[in-house]
């Protein structure tokens, strides 16, 4: 991304967020009371205990102006490391978070701050089986492809299948950290986590350079789930921090979702718990959530239909259709796609693969045919 704007406002909110010793429910009411940060700012100790009736101690820190210079260098390195601002009012700010009870004051995000209203959330194991990843595959990349934000963690399986489904179709999606955005965690999804900065958003309510402690996590499930017109769940344990996004999915009034799986599997007993006893709906395509969260005019083919395939591949890109059209035709060499299109071989043969991947059309004896 390229180096933020300076921006009064943002300094503003960068200084209250970082003010010690007012727990965040207190900052609410405050920040509710006085409209935002910059009334606060440029109010004096007699002003804030007079118009806000706050205590002693918080005038006091919010008088300092020690606070207010250690913000001002801490917002001059975020810009030198291009890191920017989201808070309510701003431009970027996730909707969804407005109407949450206990939404973050402050988020801290590197790539691109506008994001589709509408965004769907998939989770689950750490621990994926090869059916969990292929589902979230599948999900990810239609769901992608037809212009929904994909919301995950960033976690190893589930969360990391649903990031790199939604860029492999040249979708948004967001991760969500429990660490600040400059901390490669876990390790081996440094590569994602950069290609997520470039093509989509990585967010989080924790300044650079705060490390992914565990405790963490849970209280950064809320903000996946808050963001989210409904969540996915996609392989989740009983006890895990999956099934924490799930409850928080229900507190805040999201549509959630559970992908059945194995009855044998461990890591089919959340999700099989949620249908049973948090209501979750039972899902087998996205033709499932679309309906229930009022987008079902996106999909316009039954799950497996040819029209909605044609749709998905469509929003890929010309190139996907043009291919997908050749094969459904019956040109089904690559020799012959490449002379009809004049596209060299290696490109088509990278846009084929992407489509067999996603399981729209498969090879048979050399040659490719719709599926």
């Amino acid at each position: 991304m390229d180096r933020p704007v300076y921006n009064e406002e943002d300094l503003y909110w960068l200084w209250f967020s970082l003010l010690p010793a007012i727990d965040l429910s207190k900052k609410r009411i405050i920040l509710k009371d006085s409209g935002g940060a910059r009334p606060l700012w440029h109010s004096g100790p007699s002003e804030l205990k007079k118009a806000y009736q706050l205590p002693g101690e918080w005038v006091n820190l919010m008088s300092n102006d020690l606070f207010k210079d250690e913000a001002k260098r801490s917002y001059e390195k975020l810009m030198k490391l291009r890191i920017g601002l989201l808070y309510p009012g701003s431009s970027g700010y996730p909707a969804g978070l407005n109407t949450i009870a206990d939404w973050p004051l402050l988020l801290y995000y590197r790539g691109m701050p506008k994001l589709e209203e509408k965004g769907i959330a998939i989770i689950g194991s750490r621990k994926a089986s090869s059916y969990g990843l292929k589902v979230t595959r599948d999900f990810s990349s239609q769901l992608a492809a037809l212009g929904l934000t994909i919301i995950s963690g960033l976690a190893r399986g589930i969360d990391a299948e649903a990031h790199a489904a939604a860029l492999a179709v040249k979708g948004r999606t967001a991760a969500v950290l429990g660490c600040g955005v400059d901390v490669h965690y876990p390790i081996e999804n440094a590569g994602l986590m950069e290609r997520i900065a470039q093509e989509g958003i990585v967010l989080s309510e924790y300044p650079p350079g705060s490390v992914p402690y565990d405790y963490n996590f849970p209280v950064r499930n809320r903000i996946i789930s808050g963001m989210a017109m409904g969540v996915v769940v996609v392989e989740a344990s009983e006890k895990s921090g999956t099934m924490i996004t799930a409850g928080h999915a229900g507190e805040q009034g999201r549509d959630l979702f559970a992908v059945p799986g194995n009855i044998s599997s461990s890591n089919s007993r959340g999700t099989h718990a949620m249908i049973r006893q948090q209501g979750a709906i039972l899902v087998s395509s996205i033709g499932d959530i679309l309906e229930k969260i009022g987008l079902d005019f996106l999909y316009p083919g039954d799950g497996n239909g040819e029209k909605g395939v044609r749709e998905m591949i469509r929003a890929m890109g010309p190139d996907h259709i043009q291919l997908y059209d050749l094969v459904s035709s019956g040109i089904n060499h690559i020799d012959s796609i490449c002379k009809e299109t004049r596209m060299p071989p290696d490109k088509a043969g990278c846009l084929l693969v992407e489509m067999e991947l996603r399981g729209w059309i498969a090879r048979k004896g050399g040659l490719y045919v719709c599926t």
